[in-house]
């Protein structure tokens, strides 16, 4: 499954494969090797973190991993196992996103060592709150909270269990059950919207907290936090990115491989460089023009001679 869907549906597409084909994997060993391609990922499931705001970090995690790994994909240094669950008809990976991403890099894609989670569905998404919490690359705050609303939304799991498995408060769940109840309540809410909105957007609603966006100004909040960014550079570099532009330039470069095409893409880099174009282009027409009108004086005196 290459594209990304919605937790709704993903979760759907697995409860469906679970009623068709039943819970029972297709072997009780608790160690096994797998085939790349016999592993699927369904991040909107299994995956606690936001991946496209931990972009940069997961980069470079995924990238450290891969180094571990060696470049010789014939005979590569194995990492700890990926924790797999058999969905009905397929296993998915709980645990090792990002160890999976690293094997892709380095092109291994046979004999990968898994371990085989047992349990329900909702027991293999507290799994998966669980292992995440602890690994190396931490999750935020945010990613936290997110995550057990996401559980109290899709699964029938306890407070204490959601608890544990996203590192949130028992409270904090008691709380959110709350929410979801007094959210639900509305007929025009769904599961899908309270998933979308996010535990704070949603805890906000609950509390009966409005979005007023008629008054809101994009142009200045983006403004405003480009001044917070802008001082932050200044008082970690100084005036280095103007004097020394080729290391800045590339120390950017080497923050994240795809910030070049990001920053082209926004307006303020779009008309900047629109800018140093026009710039460029005028000085080269003056430039012609002045070897040309120096070229004619030329010809000129050399005519008069």
């Amino acid at each position: 499954m290459s594209r990304l869907i919605e937790a709704t549906e993903a979760l759907a597409i697995i409860r469906a494969a679970l009623n068709e084909h039943g819970p029972t994997p297709p072997t009780s060993a608790a160690n096994l090797s797998l085939d790349r391609k016999e592993i699927s990922m369904m991040a909107a499931i299994f995956q606690p973190r936001d991946r496209d705001r931990m972009y940069v970090a997961d980069k470079r995690h995924i990238a450290a991993l891969a180094d571990a790994i060696g470049k010789n994909a014939n005979k590569p240094r194995y990492l700890d196992r990926i924790v797999v669950w058999w969905g009905g008809d397929r296993w998915y990976v709980i645990d090792g996103h990002h160890r999976l991403d690293a094997y892709a890099t380095r092109a291994v894609r046979e004999a990968i060592p898994c371990h085989a989670f047992s349990g329900t569905l909702d027991d293999a998404m507290a799994f998966s709150g669980l292992a995440n919490s602890k690994d190396r690359l931490p999750m935020s705050k945010t990613d936290k909270l997110n995550y057990a609303w996401r559980l109290e939304l899709l699964t029938d799991l306890s407070k204490v269990k959601i608890a544990q498995a996203s590192s949130c408060a028992t409270r904090t769940v008691a709380n959110m059950r709350t929410v979801k109840a007094a959210l639900l309540s509305n007929p025009e809410n769904s599961i899908a919207d309270l998933l979308e909105q996010g535990w704070k957007r949603c805890d906000a609603m609950a509390r009966g907290v409005t979005f007023d966006t008629s008054n809101y100004d994009h142009e200045a909040e983006v403004s405003r936090r480009a001044a917070i960014y802008r001082d932050r550079l200044y008082k970690a570099l100084g005036n280095k990115p103007h004097t020394d532009p080729e290391a800045f330039a590339l120390a950017l470069l080497r923050s994240d491989e795809q910030l070049p095409s990001s920053l082209m893409q926004t307006a303020a880099w779009r008309d900047a460089f629109h800018d140093v174009v026009i710039a460029l282009r005028d000085e080269q027409v003056a430039e012609v023009s002045s070897v040309a009108a120096a070229y004619l004086d030329g010809a000129a005196k050399h005519d008069d001679y």
